[in-house]
């Protein structure tokens, strides 16, 4: 018989042969619902004349022993995080498995989720049969980003493992067609076994406080009800935030009140943990926690039960409410439909479940709804037809040939993609540089691509590898709209500490190999280590090229720079892709690759940055008009001397000198750059001496938003750039730019919203400043044009990165050198001892220049030649 024919069978009265098997939870705590059903289910297979043993991390001991002495309790495994503590329960696991099969080796493991989704590898293993009771994963809604991030992990290592499982038995039709269906990929070994609501006839759980808290809670309900008063009780534990939606049943209550003052809701919770309103604080009452036979009692004295969650996959306390007689209310959404007595019970909102609670307490139940409908509940929802049909396909299961781990049904839906994006300079930096908010917003847009799994990572220099993020570098990472980084710590320790990347790199499943990100820079001298590196994992290796400026302007970037720049050009050439954020910045790579003989990635492109300026909506409207006809311009970019600030400077003070009654002022918006300290002093006297001009230094994003939209027009004064991030932001917020008029400025400007000029020409500059600020009209088109330009978004351009990630394959592999030249060490790809020789096998790649890099002697140019 196979296993969908026996999911659809009636249960036998005795199993053909007696079977180990195996239950593992992370915790057994039979106040919670799936810790009860597992609990439950293991007393019904015991009483079949099957052995059970329970595996967790953490129980009520007492509970677990009425069920079966064999326990095996890892409580190290709370302290771990969720990928840590998956592989580590799945280690345990398998290394136990001896001592499991000393009475008989295990016939079936049944997992009941995290952290024992790895389960299902381990049985295959084994060539034992596995199975998952799916009461599935929570929505995020109303979750902060940070809390979303490992509740996205869990999903994705649910989905991973859902296909490796002999059966999986989702607990609604809702979870079933949502969550197990999707993660699976298949209905072969699905099938909804619905839970039953008569747990509370025969309680396993006491009262958490003994039974003076129960006492407490009858004794309060007695006086309720002794002073006339409805108790209507809040079902499920309260939650102040996430789809429990505890704050709503103040709304509802208030809307209650106003027709049955007589109302009184009461809530499974301790006092300090509520918080209601002033207007329905009164009839609020707080019970604790209390025991199942208390709560079966409480539940038989209410005439009434709300439940206001939004999500649920199957509703346990609505079950018991309507199993002890009571009618309880609850939104039309999850398994709801699946679980109400009767469907006039379902709500679309506050105000119906308010308005029929009303009825119900004045007038009773609709004629509809009596005694005949519950008995039809009691016939569907009884725990031992539930346990029945577990067994059977327990039983099934165990019984059905194992095929050979090969023969595994594949994922449903690939693996992610795993790419370690090197964000060395962006976890460090306290402002937000062009290059640094490239790095920001695309780590973040591509947090939103279902198929990549961007992991935010540093290169540690001394250890020679790279590593997760600290706890304030992902707070600084995190900063101006960037990456909420998560993973980093996943892997750590109560989010401290940091994890080597290849400690953990073999705990995702993957189907491609990981990907090496560079949206950087990378100026620290180890260009060689990290290909080395990435290579000998078997990693691609993809970079974005901002510009080539220490090549073609040499002149306005600090030695250091300049020095270490070739070397980290001829890395990138090394890689397998170049996406450059302009046309301009990939011609100038292709002709100096051609110039030094380098090697040219087979995958190169050009593709744009977007105008978005940080997470900014895009303006649909221009300038109001300035108050008492003052015209600010603004300058945007950091101090250094390729943004021409000295330029511009001395322009504007000419215009102020010439026409000092223009109501006009500068602001200059951006912060000290290393090995400028000099301008960056000068432009402070400057601003001190001259009233209309002023230096914000750094600031926030949102600051700067503010300050763009008090202008009537920016102005961007740089002769250089790789693309020119201000100018498109500029026209993003609907604000006309003045900039340069040749290289990728003008490539910029050309499509309207913007006035050009020679910007390394301080009369020209005057002119255009003096044409903005005298002519409204002149402003206006321009404004008009900036606003019907078009222009993308992060999303819009994370998207396009993300698609070439996804497809990107190692088209330049690279090879161990043949012999290494005299006193260098052999390149060698194992794990350990690349760690250990990294910076010598880098330094003997760099001696050999028909294998990786050499530093190239460059000549130097002060013109676009390169």
């Amino acid at each position: 018989m196979s296993l969908r024919t026996m999911t659809e069978a009636a249960p036998p009265s005795a199993a053909a042969r007696a079977l180990h098997v195996v239950i593992c939870n992370e915790r057994l705590l039979p106040r919670f619902g799936v810790d009860r059903l597992l609990l439950l289910l293991g007393r019904g297979l015991v009483a079949r004349g099957h052995r059970v043993t329970f595996v967790c991390a953490r129980c009520d001991r007492a509970a677990v022993a009425t069920v079966s002495p064999a326990l095996l309790e890892w409580p190290e495994l709370t302290a771990l995080d969720l990928h840590g503590a998956e592989d580590a329960a799945a280690r345990r696991l398998a290394d136990h498995w001896a001592e499991l099969s000393a009475a008989g080796a295990p016939d079936l493991v049944v997992s009941g989720g995290w952290p024992f989704f790895r389960a299902a590898r381990v049985c295959e293993r084994f060539g034992a049969a596995s199975l998952f009771i799916d009461a599935g994963a929570v929505p995020h809604d109303g979750m902060a980003e940070g809390a979303k991030i490992p509740q996205r992990e869990l999903r994705r290592v649910r989905a991973a493992m859902l296909p490796r499982f002999t059966a999986v038995l989702p607990i609604s039709d809702f979870i079933r067609d949502t969550q197990t269906l999707p993660d699976r990929g298949t209905a072969d070994g699905v099938a909804t076994v619905l839970l039953g609501a008569d747990h509370l006839d025969a309680p396993m759980f006491a009262a958490p406080a003994g039974e003076a808290a129960d006492a407490a809670a009858l004794a309060e309900l007695g006086k309720l009800t002794a002073a006339g008063r409805a108790p209507i009780l809040l079902l499920g534990r309260f939650e102040p935030a996430g789809y429990k939606n505890g704050p709503c049943a103040y709304d509802v209550l208030a809307r209650i009140l106003a027709r049955a003052p007589e109302a009184r809701m009461l809530v499974l919770a301790r006092p300090g943990e509520l918080a209601p309103p002033d207007a329905v604080r009164r009839a609020v009452v707080p019970l604790g926690f209390v025991s199942d036979a208390a709560l079966g009692a409480i539940m038989r004295a209410c005439r009434l039960a709300l439940s206001v969650s939004l999500w649920e996959g199957f509703n346990l306390p609505l079950a018991e409410m309507q199993w002890g007689g009571g009618l309880a209310l609850a939104f039309n959404v999850g398994a709801h439909p699946e679980v109400a007595l009767d469907p006039w019970l379902l709500c679309g909102g506050p105000a119906e479940m308010a308005d029929k609670a009303v009825q119900l307490l004045r007038d009773g139940p609709p004629p509809h709804i009596g005694a005949a409908a519950f008995e039809r509940f009691r016939a569907r929802f009884r725990w031992q037809d539930a346990i029945d049909r577990y067994s059977a396909i327990i039983e099934a299961a165990a019984a059905a040939p194992r095929p050979p781990a090969s023969a595994s049904p594949a994922s449903a839906s690939p693996a992610r993609r795993l790419v370690l994006v090197d964000c060395t300079n962006a976890s460090i930096d306290p402002g937000n540089p062009g290059v640094i908010r490239v790095a920001r917003r695309l780590g973040q847009a591509m947090q939103q691509d279902p198929a990549l799994l961007p992991v935010f990572v540093r290169w540690d220099g001394r250890a020679g590898q790279y590593r997760t993020l600290a706890p304030w570098e992902r707070t600084t990472l995190a900063g101006y709209d960037g990456p909420v980084d998560g993973i980093s710590r996943l892997f750590s320790p109560a989010g401290q500490g940091v994890w080597p990347i290849d400690n953990i790199l073999d705990l995702f499943e993957r189907a491609a190999p990981p990907v090496l990100f560079l949206p950087e820079v990378v100026l620290d001298g180890r260009m060689p280590e990290r290909i080395v590196w990435a290579r000998a994992r078997g990693m691609p290796v993809a970079a974005l090229l901002y510009d080539l400026i220490p090549i073609t302007h040499a002149v306005f970037c600090p030695p250091g720079v300049v020095a270490r720049f070739p070397e980290y050009l001829e890395g990138v050439a090394s890689g397998d892709a170049i996406w450059a954020i302009s046309g301009e910045t990939l011609r100038q790579f292709e002709r100096y690759a051609a110039r030094h003989d380098l090697p040219r990635p087979a995958d190169r492109a050009a593709i744009w940055l977007p105008a978005q300026f940080g997470a900014q909506p895009r303006a649909t409207a221009g300038p109001a008009p300035a108050e008492g006809d003052e015209i600010m311009a603004l300058c945007v970019g950091s101090i250094e001397p390729r943004k021409n600030h000295r330029t511009l400077i001395e322009a504007f003070r000419a215009v102020l000198a010439r026409r000092p009654q223009l109501k006009l002022r500068l602001v200059l918006a951006g912060s000290r750059f290393e090995g400028a300290d000099a301008l960056a002093d000068w432009i402070a006297a400057v601003a001190r001496e001259e009233p209309r001009i002023a230096w914000t230094g750094l600031i926030q994003d949102a600051e700067l938003a503010a300050l763009i939209r008090q202008s009537a027009f920016t102005i961007y004064p740089s002769l250089v750039e790789g693309y020119g991030l201000p100018v498109t932001e500029s026209l993003w917020l609907g604000r006309p730019c003045l900039c340069h008029n040749g290289g990728v400025m003008a490539e910029l400007a050309a499509d309207g919203g913007c006035l050009t000029a020679d910007m390394s020409d301080p009369a020209a500059i005057g002119q255009a400043i003096e044409a903005l600020a005298d002519d409204a009209a002149l402003r206006q088109r321009l404004t008009e044009e900036a606003l019907r330009r078009e222009l993308t978004d992060w999303q819009a351009y994370g998207a396009r990165i993300c698609g070439r990630l996804r497809a990107l394959a190692e088209h330049n592999p690279l090879a161990p050198p043949p012999a290494a030249p005299a006193g260098a060490a052999t390149l060698d790809t194992g794990l350990a001892a690349l760690r250990l020789r990294l910076h010598e096998a880098a330094a003997a790649l760099r001696s050999r220049p028909e294998r990786f890099v050499r530093v190239t002697d460059v000549a130097v140019d002060t013109d676009e030649r390169v």
